[in-house]
């Protein structure tokens, strides 16, 4: 997958770091965190990746999905 990630390239990036922060009832604290949000658009061969393009899109991806991150959805042009 690493080598038909070369042939995958980004056309536009309109992605912004969002700061957010919650309170940890355990820490008895308030906890920043926060994530990318916006919109990015690929053009290549996507196909060996929509298995797992696919799955993200269901059970999202990274740290923090508890609290609703990692969350994203496709658009088709």
């Amino acid at each position: 997958l690493s080598h038909a990630a070369d042939d995958v390239q980004t056309v536009s990036n309109r992605l912004d770091w969002e700061d957010a922060e919650r309170y940890s009832n355990r820490q008895r604290q308030r906890m920043p965190f926060g994530g990318l949000k916006g919109v990015i658009t690929f053009r290549g061969n996507l196909t060996p990746f929509w298995p797992f393009i696919l799955l993200g899109e269901w059970v999202h991806v990274g740290k923090k999905t508890s609290f609703g991150l990692g969350r994203y959805f496709l658009e088709d042009e």
